[in-house]
């Protein structure tokens, strides 16, 4: 799946809603930390590790990031995924793709 938002904006939410193999919510009552990662394709480091909250109740797997200033500073494809930290486990939820575009073509 392909998100598409425009560089340079920021102050709204992304949200996901996080399965497990078998399609079921991913339960984050125990979670320590939620991270949303992106990395370009061609690189070894992450553009962007950003902490996520939980959305709702827990047992419904949904979390959310708040995008921030700079956060999205380049046109650019993006892989991404969300990890989830337990106490005694972590977790990566299946992977995404968001794209940057310089703007959107207008209607």
């Amino acid at each position: 799946m392909k998100r598409t938002y425009v560089k340079g904006d920021y102050g709204y939410d992304i949200t996901f809603t996080l399965t497990d193999a078998d399609g079921n919510a991913v339960d984050l009552t125990n979670q320590t930390s939620i991270v949303l990662r992106l990395a370009r394709p061609e690189d070894t480091t992450a553009k962007l590790l950003g902490a996520c909250s939980v959305v709702g109740t827990p047992t419904d797997g949904i979390c959310k990031y708040a995008v921030q200033s700079g956060d999205f500073d380049e046109a650019a494809l993006y892989d991404g995924s969300i990890v989830v930290t337990f106490s005694s486990a972590r977790q990566t939820a299946d992977g995404f793709q968001i794209e940057i575009k310089d703007e959107l073509p207008s209607t």
